[in-house]
Formats: structure tokens, sequence, C-alpha cells
């Protein structure tokens, strides 16, 4: 697209066959702004509704990926090898899309130069279709979706000297199971940890025609890499690698979750030196206690549990946190286990773990939403809180804080 930035929202007339007609009319919506009403966001900020929200663009061109790019580019930058626009970075494009007038910019113009520029294109075999494009994908030039999807999957491709990936992403906050349907083939993928680190060398994955389809199951918000390794970049990777390889065999157990069985947990507030011993978790902001229902900052629990076996070589054992509000810092035996910041909510605890009894010590810490309400409210949990301005939620209500769990475990072999 040769401008310097360009939205989706502002290609749709251009494409509307591959935004298709959910979308097109949406837009109609939207830029008829009927009544003219308005919204708040953020509190205090009165604004026009019919913004274009980034949230509700994931995944606009379904499946395809483009970039913008200014005159100096396509002048300068821009060359054709085998009917592709190659950049020197590395970035190649089968088709240029020209985009059509909007109001804001009813005449627009290309220099001569360009024009010359983009007629050598064409002659090279670039693709520049005839606007509005109302077919729903281009294979009939040849160029099929990269990456099919459900909605709110979110994704990007990229390729090097090293393979081939994809980045793709869960924009929802539930668990989910699909299908990334990529176009590729003849190559191996594997699905790697981008908070983790591990890398799981054999996914569940099948070859349909000239595309890969592999299964992914992620949390909320949860992401994955999907690599198509290049010839030989696995030599040299040995037991004492930072790559922490993990093969998925066919004959694998099926995971086993167990329930954590603590007599009670002892939770210590670090900011305001409160120490309360409970049978069961709690939500910090429901406690009558005004310096543990405003509390914002870290507290530490403390317990003890039992593992009647010895964990086996080819066993992994993880401790899921279940509901955490916002992070946490495993540790067992006085073993670092890391620190949790995201779904699915558990810890690898296998190198930490003994036989007997184990200690167990898990620091959580919240945001500073509650302590700030609590300060404005004249009720702050301790000394020192302060902002430079107001602090504004929409909602007077307190956030949910703290471990709530339930805790458990889980084990693969």
């Amino acid at each position: 697209m040769p401008r310097r930035s360009i939205l989706p929202e502002r290609l749709v007339p251009s494409l509307p066959g591959i935004f298709g007609a959910e979308r097109v009319e949406s837009e109609r919506i939207r830029l008829a702004n009927e009544g003219q009403p308005l919204r708040v966001r953020p509190v205090g900020v009165t604004h026009s509704a019919n913004m274009a929200d980034p949230e509700k663009w994931v995944n606009p061109l379904r499946g395809y990926a483009y970039d913008s790019f200014n005159k100096d580019a396509i002048l300068r930058l821009a060359k054709a090898e085998n009917g592709r626009i190659t950049l020197p970075g590395g970035a190649s494009y089968k088709v240029l899309v020209l985009p059509l007038s909007r109001p804001m910019n009813p005449e627009p113009v290309l220099s001569s130069e360009v024009q010359k520029k983009i007629n050598e294109l064409k002659e090279a075999g670039i693709l520049v279709p005839s606007l509005p494009y109302t077919e729903e994908d281009f294979s009939v030039y040849g160029l099929e979706r990269d990456m099919i999807v459900p909605e709110d999957i979110a994704w990007t491709h990229r390729r090097g000297e090293l393979g081939e990936l994809y980045f793709v992403a869960n924009q929802k906050d539930e668990t989910r199971t699909f299908t990334a349907s990529m176009r590729i083939n003849g190559k191996k993928p594997e699905c790697w940890n981008p908070v983790t680190g591990e890398m799981n060398i054999h996914p569940s994955y099948r070859i349909n025609g000239n595309r890969t389809e592999v299964t992914l199951t992620l949390a909320p918000n949860e992401s994955v890499f999907i690599v198509y390794p290049a010839e030989g970049v696995h030599e040299g990777y040995g037991e004492s690698s930072l790559q922490l390889q993990k093969e998925k065999k066919d004959t694998a157990k099926a995971p086993l979750n167990i329930a954590l069985e603590a007599k009670e947990y002892t939770i210590t507030f670090a900011a305001n030196k409160k120490t309360l011993t409970r049978k069961k978790l709690f939500d910090w902001s429901q406690e009558s206690d005004e310096q543990i229902r405003y509390y914002s900052g870290t507290a530490t629990y403390k317990t003890t549990f039992r593992w009647k076996n010895k964990p086996n070589k080819d066993q992994q054992i993880y401790l899921n946190l279940g509901t955490v509000y916002n992070l946490a810092t495993v540790r067992v035996n006085g073993v670092d286990c890391g620190t949790i910041w995201t779904a699915p909510y558990r810890a690898d605890i296998t190198g930490a773990l003994k036989k007997g009894i184990n200690e167990l010590e898990i620091e959580v810490t919240n945001t500073w939403a509650n302590a700030l309400t609590g300060a404005d409210e004249g009720k702050a949990p301790f000394d020192g809180i302060w902002t430079n301005a107001k602090y504004r939620r929409a909602e007077k209500t307190l956030l949910p804080a703290g471990l709530l769990g339930p805790l458990s475990f889980s084990t693969t072999e």
C-alpha cells in the first residue's frame, strides 16, 4: 500500500471482497453515524461513538497481511523479482494496492515518476488489481490466504535464514482450541512457547493440499510461535542447550490433575506488615479489614504439602495457581520456579519437588488500583500513597486481588 500509513478501515472500500460483507456493512453503519451518538472513553472524555476501535480489527484482511509504504520506498527501494515486489530488508509482496479516494483525499494524484514505476512493476508481473476488488481472495492470481484462523486470533508471519515462523495470539479471555491453516507445505512445524521457551517439536498437524494445519489450544490471551525451521537449524542443540525441547510422543499419557491439600496458609502483606493465617484462599478486596481490602502490593503465601512419589525422569510436574490477581512468583523448597504473569497460570516445579513434605512460598502482587481508591476515600492501606493526578475508573468497586486458586498439580509424561 503506497502511503506512509493506512489503517485497515480505510481499505474497506478498495477491497470489499477481501474484508467480507459483514465488515462492509458494519463500516457503513459506523460511518453513517446516525444521530451522532457519543461515548465516554476513557473516564471523563466524551467523543463520537463512530471511532474505529483496534480491538475490532484483529486479522482485518481475514488471512492476508499488508504493509504501507511511501513514495520514497517505492521509487528507491522497491524492486520486482520473480513476480514479487522485494525490499532490502527481505520483505516481499505479490499484490500492490493503490487505495481509492476518500473524503479527506478526494482526488489522489500519482506523480509521473511514481506512475512510471508502477507501470514497470506491472510489466514485471506484479498484480495491481482494479478497484474496488470484489473477489473474496486473491487465489485467482495464485495467492491464497496466508493464515486461516477463527475470529479474534491475531497472527503475523516472518521468513528468515533460520526458517519461517508464525506468531499466533488468542485475543479472547477464554481458552480456545482451533486449527491454524498456513500457506506452507513440505516442512515440519514446531510450537515454541514465547513465555517459557519450551519447544514442542511434535505438535498435532496434518498436510492438506498445499497447506499445513496445526491444532492449537491457547489459554486466555496466550500466544505461540509456529516455527518451520530451515534444514540443519537444530544441529548443535544438546542437553545443555538453553532451548528446552519437549517431544510429545503419540503414546504420551493424558495429564493427571491432583488437588493441592494444604492445612492452612500464612499470608504476610509486605507494605503494612499485616499477617494472617487462613485455611482457605480469599479475595483481599472482600475483607472487612481496610488495610487488606484496599491493599496494593506484594503478599507472601506460605504453606506445606506432601508429595507421595518421587518424580521419575520422564515426568513433568506443574503447579497450577488457578485464579491470580495479578502475578505470582513460585518457590518450592527455596527453589525459584519462575514468575507467572499470564494464562495459563502455572509453574514447572519438577526440579524443586521432593518426596515427602515440601515447603511452598508464593509471592502475589496486584495492581495499584485498590490502594489508590483507598487513598482517594481516606482509607489508605499504608502511608506514602500518592499520584500526580486524581485516579479515575468508571466503576467505583474494588478490583479482585490476591491468590484465589484453586491450587492443583498437573503431571505429564
